[in-house]
């Protein structure tokens, strides 16, 4: 604020004028200057210059960014107070500090300095020396005028009230005017003195025109100011802060940059005491970690992301279920699919996955539901092959690599570029039609239709027409609903839909344990890897076997030259499973690593039996046994490749997606090896470990022989000692009571204590109390005796009371197993029964097998096997002597298997195969034999010409049981009007009989023929083409007659 005083010698008075901006309530106020007065009335420099920035001034207003970036103010003297006149003016020469503006009097010297010319101290008149500025008022503080006689102007409960020795002003004194400014006007007069408020001050008095003193003065603001006590720790409190808390809206879009920030680190005591409320829902960007390291003494993650509900699951095949010839629908709705031809169980996305060969192996899985909105999806391979699912009106196909294909053929969307291996997904609202790659919308488009169907069998891995998918294939999931665009993200990165799970962040960071897989903030999560297949991995030692430098897990080549003439390997080798993986440390240095089985044949790469070779243009390849198998794209120093080898397997690995599997030979001794061409080559970050399960104790003759200790677990009380038959272990048992043995057998040390190692234990180990079982308290509780020979002569295992709670008994007659004083089981001379010898067991005996239920023989096996009730009205399996498999109701034979691999079907003489599995059907005197999937009956579905669309395609073929002449029909027709459609008949595939068939339009017509010459054998081949380039043709209801007037249908499916 500045404020211009005029002298008047005529009158001897000075009168101060005000600016016409000027707001009192924000210089005195009641301490609070909110954010509006701020941006109203911005402190300008000018405003500085004329009122000195003092702490008390700052306390009571906040002075912007801006303006102390110009003024250069900076923290360190403003808490100190000491604001130098090189902050205000660019002149160095020109100096203010507090000290002058407070207690030293203005000379001629500072006014000169403040730039004050003669003439604006002739407007004032003010002599040097005169002029004395106080301290700012405070109750009780005294301000003398210019002629000390005169008096003095006192500062009183926020009043200026004069009392003078000569001039005594006093209330009611109309002689007298007070001059004051009221908050409003520029200033206002009082004959008697007024009581002033927050908003007003006392600018001067005058007595009957004359003035009582000449003077002016600094107005203070009042005492609910922020004083310097409050200053001096920064203590603001939340009240003083009141509705001015910093909230988005007020920040705005104005980042916080490093120079604001300057050296203000954030500390440990400063972040204490803020808690979620004050974070609100902002995340941490890598940007703001900076380089701070994070690791597992800081930090413990645990990731959650919110998955599709279960509720609207209608079929989930995981594949998961990693061996046999079914498929479970782990939705629950029973939708299980039958493994056709034996796909392959392989390691998939999540668990296990199934990989097709692409020439006959497929599932097939009957589904049937109408839907009003779905969704499909499934990991596959990018690999050219068709397939598809759903029925010919509402199925969705694969054709080729290039394009997915929506019902009824109506919409394609081909894709120029491909991943190697994704997540596709494709999701119908009732109106529009979507297709997700890994997650992200890729294309849509508008399909109104009432419903869809799905109400036959699903094929995976095959189409019709004999086209097969090769590739991987996992987590196939049905929806009865459209999911929407986020859910289809958190099945992309949670394929077997696990919602959470604890991250455990240890140090082991250089391999893929830990690795950040994605980072998703709109989302507002980050993705970690938990290492493939969930493997723990311990250290082991690498050897310099020439011209490198080892580091830790990093092998550096430092000598040789530009020759494949250095390698480093692991001293410790691998039997049945083992796993390693590394990065390169750079993408311009050819390097090679992987498994070997004798790793110190040479220093070159010939000798590795699986390796990847980094090559130095950026791209990878794999060798095997020193023969280049394939490219398999690129590398970067951040990009993992793993190799893993499960007993029977190599796996390669980049970045945790499997790229090829490849047999070997089994239980492999492996050992981790390396090549380097050249000079400054590095490989980092190597893992090398052995497979969790993947050996039995028999491999590993590590130990100093059979029986080395495979676990000591004392606070449970036992030792297991491994052996060398089928991993079978003795227990030995510790105890807080021990006591002594009596009678141990050769090999162990007599009157050795529990716990003791006893060295070697013989296969024939036992010992003897003469005391009562009950008296036995070597263990914490009964049950501690696993092998006891009694005076009573017969041996009991973990038996606690004669005839109660669960025992083996071995008695001169035979072994009995009781539970619950209840027998259920019995070896004796002749016979052995599991269970209830009189109701349910089963029964092994010299002359066979027996299982009953309930009294009731269900099976018996033996010469010949029955399995089933032999009862009137009741269904059995029946073996003969020969081999022979018959079905039975009561004796009634239904079907029957012979040993020879012919049978028949109801009777003998209706429906037969022979001994090749040739079927014969009897209808009608007629014999035919259908081949590929049947033939189409008049409800069959149709099927469709792709390109190229004007060349004749097989759609159909039935082999000839029985020679002669044949009406053979079929329906053909365009999609487009106008197009024609052309159908014909051939002979095993070869021969042209009967003439071409046309039709024109979209309506089906039925097109129909007489051919004879048919011998016993040939094919009958049905064709259609398209007479257009790019137009699609249709054929349906391909059937055949006995050529009489009656036309009697061959049916042969």
């Amino acid at each position: 604020m500045k404020l211009t005083a005029k002298y008047n010698q005529n009158s001897n008075t000075i009168t101060l004028y005000f600016p016409e901006e000027f707001d009192a309530s924000v210089v005195i106020g009641d301490g609070t200057i909110t954010a509006t007065q701020i941006a109203n009335n911005a402190i300008t420099t000018d405003k500085i210059l004329a009122d000195a920035v003092t702490q008390l001034k700052i306390a009571a207003g906040a002075i912007s960014d801006t303006e102390l970036a110009a003024l250069a103010v900076t923290a360190a003297k403003i808490a100190l107070g000491v604001i130098t006149f090189e902050h205000i003016t660019t002149d160095p020469t020109k100096t203010i500090i507090t000290d002058n503006l407070r207690d030293a009097l203005v000379t001629t010297a500072k006014i000169n300095a403040l730039a004050v010319d003669n003439t604006k101290l002739a407007e004032l008149t003010i002599e040097a020396g005169k002029l004395k500025l106080g301290a700012p008022f405070l109750t009780g503080d005294v301000w003398t005028s210019n002629d000390p006689s005169a008096g003095y102007i006192a500062w009183d409960a926020h009043n200026f009230v004069y009392s003078g020795v000569s001039y005594a002003i006093l209330a009611g004194n109309t002689n007298k005017k007070y001059v004051y400014f009221d908050g409003t006007t520029t200033y206002a007069t009082s004959d008697t003195n007024p009581t002033l408020t927050n908003s007003q001050f006392l600018i001067a008095t005058n007595n009957a025109g004359a003035p009582d003193l000449a003077w002016m003065g600094v107005c203070r603001i009042p005492t609910a100011a922020i004083g310097t006590a409050a200053i001096a720790d920064l203590a603001v409190a939340t009240a003083k802060i009141a509705d001015l808390a910093v909230i988005e809206a007020k920040i705005g879009n104005l980042a916080v940059g490093t120079g604001k920030i300057a050296e203000l680190a954030v500390t440990n005591a400063k972040i204490a005491s803020l808690d979620a409320g004050k974070i609100a829902t902002g995340y941490l960007a890598a940007a703001r970690i900076a380089a701070g390291t994070i690791n597992a003494g800081h930090i413990n993650l645990t990731e959650f992301i919110q998955l599709p509900s279960d509720e609207n699951l209608v079929g989930y095949w995981s594949f998961d279920d990693g061996s046999g010839a079914v498929a479970v629908d782990n939705s629950g709705n029973g939708n299980t699919g039958i493994l056709v031809n034996a796909p392959a169980w392989v390691l998939g996305i999540s668990g296990k996955g199934l990989e097709f060969n692409g020439t006959d192996k497929y599932v097939s899985i009957l589904f049937n539901k109408t839907f009003t909105a779905y969704t499909y999806s499934f990991w596959q391979d990018k690999n050219v092959g068709k397939m598809a699912f759903g029925t010919a009106d509402d199925s969705w196909y694969k054709y080729g690599e290039s394009s997915w294909r929506e019902p009824n053929g109506e919409w394609y969307h081909s894709i120029t570029s491909w991943p190697d291996r994704y997540f596709f997904t494709v999701t119908w609202d009732g109106t529009t039609l979507k297709i997700y790659i890994n997650g992200e919308l890729e294309a849509e488009t508008a399909w109104s239709y009432a419903s869809a169907t799905l109400n036959t069998n699903i094929l995976i891995g095959k189409m019709g027409g004999g086209y097969y998918y090769t590739g991987l294939f996992d987590e196939f999931r049905i929806y009865d609903i459209a999911l929407t665009a986020s859910e289809i993200k958190a099945l992309y990165l949670y394929p077997s839909g696990n919602q959470s799970a604890a991250l455990n962040l240890d140090s082991m960071v250089n391999g893929v344990y830990g690795k950040v897989l994605s980072t998703d903030i709109s989302a507002g999560h980050i993705v970690l890897s938990n290492s493939i297949g969930a493997e723990n991995y311990t250290e082991f030692e690498l050897v310099n076997h020439a011209n490198v430098t080892i580091t830790g897990n990093k092998v550096t080549k430092t000598s040789g030259g530009e020759d494949w003439n250095a390698s480093a390997y692991s001293r410790e080798a691998t039997y049945g499973g083992v796993y390693c993986s590394a990065k390169a440390g750079q993408i311009n240095s050819p390097i090679m690593f992987g498994l070997n089985t004798d790793p110190t044949t040479n220093t070159s790469y010939t000798s590795l039996d699986a390796a990847w070779y980094c090559v130095s243009d950026g791209l990878l390849q794999i060798y095997e046994n020193n023969a280049y198998i394939g490219s398999y794209g690129a590398y970067t120093t951040d990009t993992v490749l793993s190799i893993v080898y499960d007993g029977a397997n190599f796996k390669y690995l980049k970045d945790g997606i499997l790229q090829r599997t490849v047999a070997g030979a089994p239980n492999l001794k492996l050992y981790f090896d390396t090549s380097f061409h050249s000079v400054g080559g590095v490989l980092q970050n190597i893992r090398f470990g052995q497979l969790t399960g993947s050996y039995t104790m028999d491999d590993i003759p590590n130990g100093s022989s059979w029986g080395r200790i495979a676990l000591t677990d004392i606070s449970s009380g036992h030792i297991l000692l491994a052996t060398a038959v089928e991993d079978a272990t003795y227990k030995l048992y510790t105890s807080t009571e021990q006591s002594k043995l009596t009678g141990i057998a050769a090999g162990a040390t007599v009157g050795a204590t529990w716990g003791t190692n006893l060295g070697s234990i013989p296969s024939d180990i036992f010992y003897k109390n003469t005391n009562t079982l009950d008296n036995i308290t070597n263990g914490a509780t009964y049950g501690r005796i696993n092998i006891a020979v009694l005076d009573s002569g017969y041996l009991a295992l973990m038996r606690r009371a004669a005839g109660t709670d669960q025992q083996v008994i071995v008695t001169a007659s035979g072994v009995e197993a009781y539970a619950n004083a209840i027998k259920w089981f019995e070896l004796a001379a002749g016979a052995a029964y599991l269970g209830d010898q009189a109701n349910e067991h089963i029964k092994l005996s010299s002359t066979g097998l027996e299982i009953k239920d309930n009294t009731t023989v269900l099976a018996t096996y033996g010469a010949t096997t029955t399995i089933g009730q032999v009862a009137a009205s009741k269904g059995n399996l029946y073996i003969n002597t020969d081999g022979d498999i018959e079905g039975r109701i009561n004796t009634t034979v239904r079907w029957h298997i012979d040993s020879d691999g012919s049978g028949w079907l109801g009777n003998a003489s209706n429906f037969y195969w022979d001994t090749d599995g040739t079927p014969h059907f009897d209808i009608a005197g007629l014999v035919g034999v259908a081949e590929g999937d049947g033939l189409l009956q008049s409800a069959d579905t149709e099927r469709y010409n792709f390109t190229p669309y004007t060349t004749y395609q097989k759609f159909k073929t039935i082999k000839v049981g029985v020679g002669g002449t044949y009406r053979i029909k079929f329906d053909i027709k365009t999609y487009s009007a106008g197009i024609t459609a052309y159908g014909k008949i051939m002979r095993n595939a070869s021969i042209d009989v009967g003439s071409e068939q046309s039709n024109v339009g979209t309506t089906y017509a039925t097109k129909s023929q007489d051919i004879s010459g048919w011998s016993v054998g040939d094919t009958i081949d049905f064709y259609i083409k398209s007479g257009t380039a790019g137009e699609v043709s249709y054929i349906r209801n391909c059937r055949i007659y006995v050529a009489n007037s009656v036309e009697t249908l061959v049916v042969l499916n």
